[in-house]
Formats: structure tokens, C-alpha cells, sequence
């Protein structure tokens, strides 16, 4: 079970990533982690750890998502 959260509600679903991710527009949604997925223009802010990780804050949500190594090559040119 995912959890699933937009600006105004959250919700469980059952999908596998694996399946939900052919169906979102990769311009739209990125993968950021093996179990995270982020609406790109809900990204509010990408910094560095103090271990050399990046984390992603999104707007509305107050704990940010660390950005696996797989997939920062995302954020290099922001």
C-alpha cells in the first residue's frame, strides 16, 4: 500500500509503483526515491544533506523526501 498525498487530501492506495509509473507523464512526476514519486511543480525546495544527500521539500508537506543516488540526476541542472 502507497500513500498518496495531494495539496488538500491524502489517500492508500494499492497499485504497485511499478504500474502506476508508465501511466504519469514524466515531465509532470518524478521519481525521487524507490517508494516516492513527486509532481514536479509541488517541489518547493532541493538542498543537499550535511552527508551529501539532496532532500526535496514539496509544498504543504512539512518533512522532506531524500532523493536516492538512482535518481539525481534529476536535479543537476536546477
Amino acid at each position: 500500500m502507497y500513500d498518496v498525498a495531494t495539496a488538500t487530501d491524502s489517500a492508500y492506495i494499492r497499485t504497485p509503483l511499478k504500474d502506476l509509473i508508465p501511466k504519469l507523464d514524466p515531465e509532470v512526476f518524478w521519481r525521487v526515491h524507490r517508494n516516492a514519486i513527486v509532481r514536479v511543480s509541488a517541489i518547493r525546495q532541493v538542498k543537499p544533506d550535511g552527508d551529501g544527500r539532496l532532500l526535496v521539500w514539496l509544498h504543504g508537506i512539512t518533512e522532506p523526501l531524500r532523493v536516492s543516488d538512482a535518481f539525481r540526476h534529476r536535479f543537476r541542472a536546477t
